[in-house]
C-alpha cells in the first residue's frame, strides 16, 4: 500500500541557486576541506559551523525526486502582499530547520522562541555570514511543509 506522509516544521529554506550561492561563501570562509572532500559531501551529513560561530547545523535536502506540495507559510507575510502560504516550485530544495519546534511537549513545557524575532535571530546565527546581505529571510522562514510519497 502506497500513500503520501506529510512532514512540516519551523524552517528557512534555500533554492538551489541559494545553496551553490552559501556553498561558496562558506568555504571560502572555512578553506579546511580539500576539493574531492567538497564534491563528496551530503549537506544533509555534513556539519556546518554556525554563521555566528556557536555551533554546529546540518542542511535537510527535499528533492524533486521524492517530495511534492512544497509550500511556506511565512511569518511576516504581512511584508509579501496577498501571500499567507507560497506554494513553492517542485525543485530540489535545501531546507534548516529550527532547533525548537513550536508543536512538541517540550517546546510547551519550555518555550525558546516569544517572537518572530527569536527564530530570526537563530537563522542569521545559521546562515547569515554565508549569505548575500540581501537575502529575502522573511520569505524564506516560516512553517515549511511537503508531502512524501511512500
Amino acid at each position: 500500500m502506497s500513500y503520501y506522509a506529510g512532514y512540516h516544521g519551523v524552517a528557512c529554506y534555500l533554492s538551489i541557486e541559494d545553496f551553490e550561492d552559501f556553498m561558496k561563501s562558506y568555504f571560502k570562509l572555512h578553506p579546511d576541506l580539500t576539493e574531492e572532500e567538497r564534491e563528496d559531501l551530503d549537506p544533509a551529513e555534513y556539519a556546518f559551523k554556525k554563521s555566528d560561530g556557536s555551533g554546529d547545523f546540518s542542511f535537510f535536502e527535499v528533492t524533486a525526486d521524492s517530495a511534492d506540495g512544497m509550500r511556506i507559510f511565512p511569518f511576516q507575510y504581512e511584508n509579501i502582499p496577498g501571500k499567507e502560504c507560497i506554494d513553492l516550485p517542485i525543485v530540489d530544495q535545501y531546507v534548516v530547520f529550527a532547533d525548537y519546534q513550536p508543536d512538541t511537549l517540550e517546546f510547551i513545557c519550555n518555550p525558546q522562541y516569544h517572537s518572530y524575532e527569536d527564530i530570526l535571530k537563530e537563522f542569521k546565527g545559521k546562515l547569515e555570514k554565508y549569505l548575500p546581505e540581501n537575502f529575502p529571510w522573511d520569505e524564506r522562514i516560516g512553517r515549511y511543509s511537503y508531502a512524501v510519497y511512500a
